[in-house]
């Protein structure tokens, strides 16, 4: 119950104390009265607000001050407690070995500079201006040849056909037999642009020598056979004293003759000028850059 209930039902109580001897009419009209007030106050009760109630405004022409009701201020609700953020990563720092750095590498070494040469094992053809015979030639005799074939080596070094190419005589062997007389030769120098440059190589014969058969010293054959068959008929004569001795020992004797007029034989060798040589080279050849 409130406090106008109270109130109402307090006012009541005395009202019927101070009329107790009103008539009954009267009793009945209070209660009827005092349930309507009840019934009022119950239908107009306030209920609070959040705002306070406008006072209402006093009659025209009153000199009092105006009361200013304020309206409380809302407070505004807090902000959210921002979301704590997640902590930023470790990063692990490396650590360093008390050892010492090794030194710094040392620098690359320079490329090797690219050289103009011809390599080992190349071959090329000639072919001779001169001639070579074993009869009139000597050791350490020189020829002038001209190569037939362009040579190619590597970074772009390049000689000529038509180069010339000076071939030096090694040796000249005039033979007993005709396949016995020899000539050989080696590569002396390859002029390459009115320079000399000397090169270890092989110098192999592609065209035949010609070989002539020539009489040695000391007379020929003819008189050694007839001498050597009048030596073996004195011989004969002298040891059996009759005449099959002297045949038997005239033949013996021109054998002998014989014999040695076949070994005063001779053959020389010749070289002629236009003759073909291969020359394989044994080393490289430098040029020049």
């Amino acid at each position: 119950m409130t406090a106008l209930h109270k109130t109402v039902v307090a006012a009541a109580c005395i009202a019927l104390l101070g009329c107790a001897d009103r008539p009954q009419t009267l009793d009945a009209d209070l209660a009827r009265d005092i349930a309507l007030a009840s019934e009022v106050q119950q239908q107009s009760v306030l209920v609070p607000q959040d705002t306070a109630l406008s006072v209402e405004p006093e009659k025209r022409g009153a000199t009092s001050p105006r009361t200013e009701v304020r309206t409380p201020t809302k407070t505004a609700p807090a902000p959210a407690t921002t979301a704590a953020r997640p902590p930023a990563p470790r990063i692990e720092q490396p650590v360093r070995s008390a050892e010492p750095e090794p030194d710094a590498a040392p620098p690359p070494a320079p490329a090797p500079s690219r050289t103009r040469g011809i390599l080992a094992g190349t071959s090329f053809g000639l072919t001779t201006r001169g001639q070579v015979c074993t009869n009139g030639n000597r050791p350490g005799d020189k020829i002038v040849a001209t190569m037939t074939d362009a040579v190619r080596g590597e970074n772009g070094a390049y000689i000529p056909a038509g180069a010339s190419v000076v071939l030096e005589v090694t040796s000249v062997t005039p033979g007993d037999t005709p396949e016995s007389a020899q000539i050989a030769f080696r590569v002396r120098s390859i002029i390459i642009e009115d320079e000399a440059r000397s090169v270890d190589a092989t110098v192999a014969l592609v065209s035949d020598l010609q070989r002539t058969e020539v009489p040695r010293e000391g007379g020929s054959d003819r008189k050694k056979v007839i001498g050597g068959a009048i030596a073996g008929a004195l011989i004969g004569q002298v040891i059996g004293k009759d005449t099959k001795s002297t045949v038997i020992g005239a033949a013996a004797g021109a054998a002998a003759g014989t014999a040695a007029a076949a070994a005063s034989k001779q053959y020389d060798a010749c070289l002629p000028a236009g003759s073909e040589v291969r020359v394989t080279t044994n080393e490289a050849m430098t040029l020049a850059g």
